[in-house]
């Protein structure tokens, strides 16, 4: 039986802590912040922390993943759709 090794997520928050807003990844990414919320919303992203004031900060590993999904969401919409068939 093998072991599964998991990231040490408490030192990865000390070494990068979450300071980017929604608006500046919204902006990097090419798509709107609501598009992001979504995405947390449906579960697609895990939700980031709030500032005090309520904001979402992301860390630069959490843009990452966001570009990846983001990359794979416009590859899905670029394909040929397939015709529905005549009910």
């Amino acid at each position: 039986m093998s072991t599964i090794k998991r990231p040490p997520f408490k030192f990865e928050a000390k070494k990068n802590p979450p300071s980017i807003r929604t608006k500046e990844v919204a902006e990097a990414l090419g798509v709107t912040t609501h598009t992001i919320r979504n995405w947390v919303k449906d579960e697609l992203i895990p939700a980031p922390p709030r500032s005090p004031g309520g904001h979402r900060l992301w860390r630069e590993s959490d843009i990452e993943m966001l570009l990846a999904l983001a990359s794979i969401l416009r590859r899905r919409d670029r394909r040929p759709r397939q015709p529905e068939e005549a009910a």
